[in-house]
């Protein structure tokens, strides 16, 4: 879901070395010896690939499609805190699993925001910003915001100074009442503890991957009954080279797309399908299709538009129930939010579902740190261990 979104699938590969790693030691029934040892030599590649900018590192040479690594992985210190809860190293028939090397990075990734608190900020850690996908992440797959607990620790992240951006394929033009039906449950919480204005100001939306910017607002005069509204901030979005697409290439991409996808259906044999044109997006809408179905159509589309070689940033994605052609990506949309509000790459978390090649959170990993988490449950774990580096000495929120 980068330019071209049609690079082999990075997350699964890196994921794939470090398991191999371990598999030796498992194999051999040696994992409780030297599974830290392996874990500690992961991490030193990855602190060796991060101060090598010539592509040459051992890590490179291991895994070519391996990213950026924005700050360094404790990965020894989060192994030996995951083994003590969950006694891999004791398994003798169940192997570590993707799953838990998922964990594992995300839980390291967390560590490594640790740090010293700043002068006249709650906030202890060197996290600025962290952004989230929609679907899934936060809520639902298609429904909308409806958790107090999770909507309580945005708002401690708002509190403690650091930005929240919602960054989702949902693309809702500047129609604020639609990003807000979906966004109800958390704006009642905001509104219900009338926290400062500037603190209901990092609060953004960057709807369809790229393509539009909201920022949350108290209405004027209206701090006493809570009155919170997104409010479109096209004046900042537009003055951006890197979201001003040429309309030409724009009008190109998506005919291709629209085309293939058409294609696909009468191949594919989705007979009801419909598919939807919209200034900034293509989308298929089966009324029953399978993942397959719909893998399938995306990496037709991403073969179609690689084809074209246009320097358009765009984004050809599976949705779970659907599949989206979008101009721009959620690179764009993060970095675009990182030069307005002038921050490093290295201070910003994303948090997504979709990091497969034909997801779309794929193609944050290359402006921001990442974390790989399958439903709204997990999200809130994460959070809740980010919570207590960021604001260790907030007490904890309320129970819903």
């Amino acid at each position: 879901s980068a330019r071209g979104a049609s690079r082999p699938r990075r997350e699964r590969r890196r994921r794939r070395f470090i398991k191999g790693l371990l598999q030796h030691s498992f194999v051999l029934d040696a994992l409780e010896e030297s599974a830290a040892n392996s874990w500690k030599h992961i991490e030193e590649l990855i602190e060796e690939h991060r101060l090598c900018s010539d592509g040459s590192s051992r890590l490179a040479q291991a895994v070519p499609t391996i990213g950026e690594f924005f700050t360094p992985l404790p990965l020894a210190a989060t192994w030996a805190a995951f083994d003590a809860r969950y006694r891999v190293s004791r398994r003798r028939f169940v192997q570590p699993s993707f799953n838990e090397i998922r964990q594992i990075l995300n839980e390291a990734q967390v560590r490594a925001f640790a740090g010293e608190a700043r002068p006249g900020s709650k906030n202890r850690s060197s996290l600025d910003f962290v952004s989230f996908d929609g679907d899934c992440t936060l809520y639902s797959d298609g429904k909308n915001f409806n958790d107090p607990k999770l909507a309580a620790q945005i708002l401690r992240l708002l509190e403690a100074g650091v930005v929240v951006a919602l960054v989702t394929a949902a693309g809702y033009g500047y129609e604020a009442a639609r990003y807000e039906k979906r966004l109800d449950g958390l704006l009642r919480v905001l509104a219900a503890a009338e926290p400062e204005p500037e603190t209901l100001r990092r609060f953004f939306v960057v709807g369809g991957e790229s393509n539009y910017l909201l920022q949350l607002e108290q209405t004027p005069g209206a701090h006493h009954n809570g009155k919170i509204s997104l409010v479109s901030r096209a004046d900042l979005w537009d003055t951006l080279d890197f979201v001003a697409f040429d309309e030409t290439e724009v009008t190109t991409l998506l005919d291709v797309a629209e085309a293939t996808i058409t294609h696909a259906i009468a191949d594919l044999g989705l007979p009801d399908a419909r598919v939807v044109r919209k200034p900034r997006a293509v989308g298929l809408l089966p009324v029953a299709a399978n993942r397959e179905q719909l893998d399938e159509t995306v990496l037709r589309v991403q073969e179609a538009l690689r084809r074209l070689q246009l320097s358009l940033p765009y984004c050809a994605f599976n949705g779970g129930s659907d599949v989206f052609v979008d101009i721009g990506n959620k690179k764009v949309g993060v970095q675009g939010l990182q030069a307005l509000l002038h921050l490093q790459p290295k201070s910003c978390l994303h948090i997504g579902d979709q990091f497969l090649n034909t997801g779309n959170d794929y193609a944050a990993r290359s402006a921001s740190c990442c974390l790989w988490i399958t439903n709204p449950d997990e999200t809130k774990a994460i959070l809740h261990t980010l919570l207590d580096i960021v604001d260790p000495h907030a007490p904890p929120p309320p129970p819903p």
